[in-house]
């Protein structure tokens, strides 16, 4: 109980943020959100309530830079190829590392932004992922629908709350008494769950099934009743929620 994931295999973004405007229409997964992966890497999050795409890289043409020993000239080259998403330069570089060209001896990829300017992902020459330098990389932040203002398309706004606002979630929920806590696996997917800004059921240690959210604008777990109606109380004093 408490975490529900479902998983659906669509061919590209298009058919995925299809599916996701059905759901929103059809006030599904309104507390929840929707995560698009290729190949395990997160392409795209959209918001279960609205379908805003939430993520924190834009969908934009990307290079895959393919870096190879050329034993005919002897000499070392790079090939630089571009694509219209993160997907399309990931294929091409499984499809080289599955066949690799001849005469050819792999040394590396990379993607990077159109411009060229900065480096997203770096592989090894088996494909592996090499960490790229912490400022290269995108931030960890918190994302929250701001219904009090809205963008010049119409749509609400977001705030953004990064690591350094100083919410721990993590450190944050173990101070309540939930029973999903208590199992690794289950607070392992409890932790992602609520990272998405899910509202997410759980038990207390009493039995009695809430409902709960990461608010990292006040830095604290929300908790509500079954009905979502929203409890300020302390939870370690009550162990109970009004009924």
């Amino acid at each position: 109980m408490g975490i529900r994931r479902e998983e659906t295999i669509v061919s590209n973004t298009e058919e995925a943020f299809k599916i996701v405007g059905e759901n929103v229409r059809n006030k599904i997964n309104v507390y929840g959100s929707y995560d698009l992966y290729a190949k395990g890497y997160l392409l795209r999050s959209y918001d279960g309530a609205t379908g805003k795409d939430f993520s924190s890289r834009p969908e934009v043409k990307l290079y895959l830079s393919y870096s190879y020993f050329d034993r005919i000239a002897n000499q070392h080259q790079a090939s630089h190829n571009l694509y219209n998403n993160l997907n399309l330069a990931l294929d091409e570089k499984e499809a080289i590392l599955i066949n690799p060209y001849l005469n050819q001896e792999i040394k590396g990829f990379k993607i990077l932004r159109e411009s060229k300017s900065r480096t997203i992902f770096e592989f090894d020459r088996e494909g592996n992922e090499i960490s790229v330098e912490a400022p290269k990389r995108n931030k960890n932040i918190w994302i929250k629908l701001d219904f009090d203002q809205r963008t010049e398309d119409g749509n609400y706004a977001f705030k953004k709350f990064y690591q350094n606002y100083g919410f721990n979630l993590e450190s944050e929920q173990s101070r309540f008494p939930i029973k999903e806590l208590v199992n690794a696996q289950e607070k392992e997917l409890l932790i992602s769950s609520l990272s998405r800004v899910n509202t997410q059921m759980v038990n207390l240690e009493t039995g009695q099934p809430v409902m709960i959210e990461a608010d990292p604008q006040f830095k604290k777990i929300q908790f509500y009743d079954m009905e979502l109606k929203k409890f300020d109380g302390d939870i370690n004093k009550s162990q109970s929620l009004p009924r």
